[in-house]
């Protein structure tokens, strides 16, 4: 018995045990508390609400796109006018040989600075830290991200007001396998995040014995709200 971390798990045992609802795709939303064991503090705190939307069953990249859609859209919707849409693909990092905690580090580096990253990149023993932060500064997208971008625009979406690329974007949790991307409120450096996502394309077949892809995106609720009520 554990308190439930966060939707998306729980969604790959149910998935896994419900095969048939895969005709080929299958879209859902959920709304649920969870908890973390963090210090509380301003907008976070140990229980807290999450409203989650995913969509299982594919790994085309017109998922992705439905789900970035749906996010930007919806906080539109609620009158977050400045909030902007972080995107990068997690493939990068493994392509540059940054291991999984190497990966947590660089995720902090709009909060922490260049300085604080390098020194514990080499303290989890990254070798020529600086010159592996500088190749990832400067690594571009991959084809998959130029695409999403592309259709992005195609659709109306404005490159660097409603979604950007963020090279140093990682994401904390493991199971995530390419692209990833985090609602901030604005452009801020470290601004505050209000929700995150991302594609993980092995979760679910840890239960189902197969690979199932899958794409989601997770809304922080009492942030919300106590975004829009000040």
């Amino acid at each position: 018995m554990a308190l439930r971390y966060d939707l998306t798990v729980p969604l790959a045992r149910f998935v896994a045990n419900n095969l048939n609802l895969l005709n080929p795709t299958f879209c859902r939303y959920q709304i649920g508390q969870v908890f973390r064991g963090e210090n509380p503090q301003k907008g976070r705190r140990r229980e807290f609400t999450q409203f989650d939307f995913d969509s299982v069953g594919s790994d085309d990249a017109s998922e992705d796109i439905r789900v970035i859609s749906a996010t930007i859209k919806g906080a539109r919707a609620i009158g977050l006018k400045d909030a902007i849409l972080q995107i990068n693909d997690r493939n990068i990092f493994g392509n540059l040989g940054f291991n999984t905690e190497a990966i947590r580090i660089i995720d902090k580096f709009e909060k922490t600075g260049k300085t604080k990253v390098l020194k514990d990149l080499e303290m989890a023993g990254i070798k020529k830290a600086e010159q592996k932060f500088n190749e990832l500064r400067d690594a571009g997208e991959t084809d998959r991200l130029k695409d999403i971008i592309s259709k992005l625009q195609s659709a109306g979406f404005k490159y660097n007001t409603d979604f950007v690329y963020n090279p140093f974007l990682a994401r904390g949790l493991d199971y995530y396998t390419s692209t990833i991307m985090e609602l901030k409120l604005d452009k801020t450096p470290g601004g505050l995040s209000i929700g995150g996502g991302g594609r993980y394309d092995n979760l679910i077949g840890m239960f189902a014995g197969k690979k199932i892809p899958a794409v989601g995106f997770s809304f922080g609720i009492d942030r919300l709200i106590e975004l829009t009520n000040s």
